[in-house]
């Protein structure tokens, strides 16, 4: 806000800016290129009154062939996904990013923190998602579910950008 003071997105406006962001993430997956570096440095507004958003840095972006998968260690540690930590992902690393990006937007916190990159990686690796600060107090049942079906450990289970916009959340 214009005192600084960080306050959480409203739902509503969270899942404006996701389906905006998922919505980038279909078309670059549809074209076989992963962005690989989802997080909020990396998604800017339009303009300073706008909630149109804008997903920036594809030097970590890498295409991909139908079935591929990627081994490079690259990200930013508390938006990778398991798989990325383990060395072998596709697409949809992206979307646990995304998933941690609503997390955050919800509550202001981290779904995996820590002191040391080793730390939040061991939790990323090992730890189901929690909803342990009182932000998640007054957020709604089908706002967790989603987030859930985007921090899936296991990324077959793990929704793709297409059907994460067609989830009840969404409200698309």
């Amino acid at each position: 806000n214009k005192e600084g003071t960080k306050i959480c997105f409203s739902e509503k406006d969270a899942a404006f800016i996701i389906y905006q962001l998922l919505s980038a993430l279909a078309h670059m997956h549809a074209n076989h290129l992963m962005h690989r570096d989802i997080k909020f440095e990396n998604i800017m507004l339009d303009s300073q009154n706008s909630q149109v958003i804008k997903l920036v840095d594809f030097g970590a972006g890498a295409f991909f062939k139908e079935g591929q998968h990627l081994c490079d260690y690259i990200g930013t540690v508390y938006t990778m996904a398991p798989e990325v930590l383990r060395g072998k992902y596709d697409e949809k690393a992206d979307i646990w990013g995304v998933g941690v990006i609503c997390y955050m937007m919800l509550s202001l916190t981290k779904p995996f923190y820590g002191s040391s990159k080793i730390i939040i990686t061991q939790k990323i690796l090992k730890e189901e998602t929690k909803y342990y600060s009182p932000n998640w107090d007054n957020v709604s049942d089908s706002a967790k579910s989603f987030i859930r079906s985007l921090l899936t450990m296991d990324p077959d289970k793990r929704l793709s950008a297409v059907q994460a916009m067609k989830h009840p959340w969404i409200g698309k």
